[in-house]
């Protein structure tokens, strides 16, 4: 120690750990309010599907008395937890308990949900690709936004299914899916096409007050990027698919599928 002199200690790299494992069940989503507020879900082994709570201390699994796949996850500071699904389930967690919004169809996927506030709450989804939807939530009851005309469309004619919703604010939400699908509105407004410049899936969508990402792709990763002048593509280094991304901290991190080894990588936003 007297050889260090006034040398300031050398905080520890960061580096990936795992805290939580599943053999039986896939984990196909995680989000969080605080360090001791993260929740995970995934699929269903049988027994219901995946739901796991960080408190600070431990993992508990949490019962929601449903069957099927849960997709995607966002967690709220003030308790409230949004969770969505196969069977066309949108759960909302409050207070100790699961309740389950109705929605109009009971035989599609809810591949994600964004509530800005508990009367501001959009879900979308679809089923192999095609027939998407947004519903937008009240405070009452669901109700199906129309989609736009000029929408890109398969082999079916049907609208491309899409996976993924992200808000800014309540008049700014943006929506991705199939066939290189962005979308960009509100439930009051309607929802217009942004335009991407490709036909590739995208998966994910993610941005903070200044930034947007958007991730996709099968055999060759898609990243875009939009810094209030448009979506502008970027060459990723990896170029598998990319099925994950999250904007924080001035870094836009993705998740990379790798065929040897699931990881995720991180690039600088901008």
């Amino acid at each position: 120690l007297a050889a260090c002199g006034d040398a300031e200690p050398r905080a520890p790299e960061p580096s990936w750990s795992v805290v939580a494992e599943s053999p039986a069940a896939a984990l196909l989503s995680v989000h969080g309010s605080s360090a001791s507020d993260v929740w995970l879900v995934g699929a269903d082994a049988g027994d219901g599907p995946l739901v796991l709570h960080w408190d600070g201390s431990s993992w508990e699994r949490k019962s929601t008395d449903l069957r099927g796949a849960l997709w995607w996850v966002q967690a709220h500071a003030d308790g409230d937890v949004y969770m969505s699904g196969s069977d066309s389930h949108v759960l909302r967690y409050r207070d100790g308990t699961f309740e389950r919004l109705p929605t109009p169809e009971l035989d599609t996927v809810v591949f994600g949900v964004w509530a800005n506030t508990r009367d501001d709450v959009y879900a979308v989804g679809g089923e192999q690709g095609s027939n998407g939807f947004i519903w937008h939530h009240d405070g009452e009851s669901f109700r199906e936004l129309p989609l736009p005309d000029d929408l890109p469309t398969g082999e079916s004619s049907d609208p491309p299914g899409f996976f993924k919703v992200w808000g800014r604010a309540s008049d700014d939400v943006w929506v991705v899916g199939a066939l290189g699908t962005v979308l960009r509105g509100d439930a009051t407004r309607g929802f217009s096409i942004v335009s991407a410049g490709g036909e590739d899936s995208l998966f994910t969508v993610h941005g903070d007050a200044n930034d947007v990402a958007i991730v996709g792709g099968f055999s060759n990763g898609i990243v875009l990027e939009d810094h209030g002048q448009g979506l502008v593509p970027i060459q990723p280094d990896n170029p598998d698919a990319l099925h994950g991304t999250h904007i924080g901290h001035g870094w836009t991190y993705v998740v990379v599928e790798d065929p040897d080894a699931h990881c995720a990588r991180a690039r600088a936003a901008g």
